[in-house]
């Protein structure tokens, strides 16, 4: 790719190391900050939650409304991703007709089953998320779960539990993660960025919480990568999502 689509982040055929020069452009996306401040706070409150339930996994079917509540946040916020990279790259404007079938389009543009998202301080295997596994082809049983209890909370209640919300959760980084790495935005301060990481190595993500695996390299098309420029004078474009297919 000679140009960079707005929202959509991307490797170079060496790997991720510069990414952060055209994520870091004005030009590329629209309020980025605004949408990491979105993880900022729902990271805050599952902390706050795990002081009172220990995220085990005997305790993943734990439920209450607090979990209720930052599930369906959680939810909102993904949507809201979902449509500003669509909107953005002009995909439709009337956001109210935007639905599933159009966000699946973003598990092939922005490569979401291969993103690892890992809970820190365990090593069991539950604690390895990979919320998008099952896109585009099968159904996020986690979404699918945010939508009974959307609309009937009495009844599927039991269905806002730790579980879901951490692959909700671990949902939200990754999409904040697929379209602007590991760059918060933040003028002072933040973590030190580390360059040349060897891809399937986990990392410290957005938020300085979680760890994250970013998509290897072999599990992009040769003709998605972006070409390096090295004079720093990226152009931008529209991604076409009416010509991805399901």
């Amino acid at each position: 790719m000679t140009k960079v689509f707005y929202r959509t982040m991307r490797p170079y055929k060496n790997g991720y190391g510069e990414v952060t020069k055209y994520i870091e452009d004005p030009k590329y996306a629209q309020q980025p900050k605004a949408y990491i401040r979105g993880l900022e706070t729902i990271q805050k409150d599952l902390l706050n939650i795990f002081d009172f339930i220990e995220p085990t996994e005997k305790n993943l079917k734990c439920y209450s409304f607090r979990i209720h509540e930052l599930f369906l946040r959680s939810c909102i916020e993904i949507e809201a991703n979902f449509k500003a990279i669509l909107t953005e790259n002009n995909y439709k404007t009337d956001l109210d007709k935007l639905n599933i079938n159009d966000y699946k389009k973003l598990a092939k543009t922005h490569n979401l089953p291969n993103y690892k998202v890992k809970i820190p301080y365990s090593h069991d295997k539950w604690s390895i998320r990979t919320p998008f596994a099952n896109w585009p082809d099968g159904k996020l049983n986690w979404y699918r779960d945010y939508n009974s209890v959307k609309h009937s909370r009495v009844d599927q209640f039991k269905k806002s539990n730790l579980e879901n919300l951490l692959d909700a959760v671990c949902g939200l980084l990754i999409i904040l993660s697929a379209q602007f790495y590991t760059e918060n935005f933040t003028r002072y301060g933040g973590k030190m960025r580390i360059n040349g990481i060897p891809p399937g190595t986990m990392q410290l993500a957005l938020g300085d919480y979680f760890l994250i695996s970013f998509p290897s390299l072999d599990t992009w098309e040769k003709e998605d990568f972006y070409i390096e420029d090295q004079a720093d004078n990226f152009e931008f474009t529209e991604l076409d999502f009416t010509k991805i297919i399901k």
